[in-house]
């Protein structure tokens, strides 16, 4: 029997595009049977494991080989990066406006900053100047 990565594979390479891992989770489940009581979450997890494959947007997985698509990066690695560059804390919405140039996400720009910076230890939110910046930023 083939494994799920292999049906998989045969999927995109059919469809020659990217596919939202429910949408392959329907075509693997039309060929074999899988024996997991959330198919959908087997599905995902070898997406997210296997290395012939990569995550392209939200929920949406290419072939590891194909060039042309990029990998989607997280909003908190966006975040870091524009930090990084800029070398000083920036509002919520100024990092918000620049994470949107790279990539979409849902909402306006301050929520989705709150949103890529929050519980992640490599940010410090400043309520007094209402900035973001980088914890390795803090004096000691």
């Amino acid at each position: 029997m083939k494994t799920i990565a292999s049906i998989m594979e045969e999927i995109l390479r059919a469809k020659n595009k990217p596919m939202h891992y429910l949408e392959l989770t329907r075509l693997v489940l039309k060929q074999r049977p899988i024996s997991s009581r959330v198919p959908f979450n087997t599905v995902a997890s070898v997406l997210v494991t296997d290395p012939r494959f990569k995550r392209t947007a939200e929920g949406v997985y290419a072939l590891a080989s194909w060039t042309r698509y990029p990998v989607a990066r997280f909003g908190k690695d966006i975040a870091y990066d524009i930090l990084t560059a800029r070398k000083r804390p920036i509002t919520l919405r100024e990092l918000g406006e620049a994470i949107l140039k790279e990539r979409w996400f849902t909402g306006l720009p301050a929520a989705v900053a709150r949103r890529a910076v929050k519980s992640d230890p490599r940010f410090t939110y400043d309520r007094a100047t209402r900035r973001v910046s980088l914890s390795k930023w803090k004096k000691k």
